[in-house]
């Protein structure tokens, strides 16, 4: 069984969303749509997704950029 493992996700600014960099690859982004939402875009993918944190929405997108890695979209 072949693992991806990637570093965990940071996070850099860009105005009012933050990309989500797993090492030097891009998960996506994650931005806030109300006081208790964060929503998580794969740009990979095409994927969107709505979290209570953003720290969870980070985890989603390098858990689906793994994935992507494994299933050789890269």
């Amino acid at each position: 069984m072949i693992t991806t493992k990637l570093p965990p996700p940071k996070f850099q600014r860009d105005g009012e969303r933050y990309i989500v960099m797993c090492g030097d690859d891009r998960a996506g982004f994650v931005r806030r749509i109300s006081s208790l939402c964060w929503n998580a875009v794969d740009t990979t993918t095409e994927k969107s997704r709505d979290f209570s944190t953003r720290q969870i929405a980070a985890r989603w997108l390098a858990k689906e950029l793994a994935a992507a890695i494994k299933r050789g979209d890269f």
